[in-house]
């Protein structure tokens, strides 16, 4: 993978995240709470989904309970645009989410 495109694609989940954060309602002291004790444990969710609806998931992830650990592109392109530049599309994502295990 060239430089130019891991730096795209590292701007691209550093603009994801903390945007993913705030749609499912968390601060920043919410994401970084503590793990529940070791005998609940956490119940872990995955989702692939297209870009266009990456928000309305996220959105719906928080209403149930969940936190979002991670956002990670799973596919994307690279197309040239009419100033001749290459500029990365996102595809799909992959959203990895947590929920502490209820007794």
């Amino acid at each position: 993978m060239s430089r130019s495109l891991r730096n795209a694609s590292l701007g691209l989940l550093l603009v994801a995240l903390p945007a993913a954060m705030v749609h499912v309602g968390m601060s920043r002291t919410e994401a970084q709470a503590p793990a529940p004790s070791a005998a609940r444990g956490w119940d872990y969710r995955t989702e692939e989904v297209d870009h266009v609806v990456l928000q309305a998931t996220l959105v719906t992830l928080g209403r149930d309970g969940w936190d979002v650990a991670e956002v990670l592109h799973v596919d994307q392109t690279v197309g040239n645009d009419a100033d001749g530049q290459a500029h990365l599309r996102a595809g799909r994502v992959l959203i990895v989410a947590k929920r502490p295990l209820e007794k």
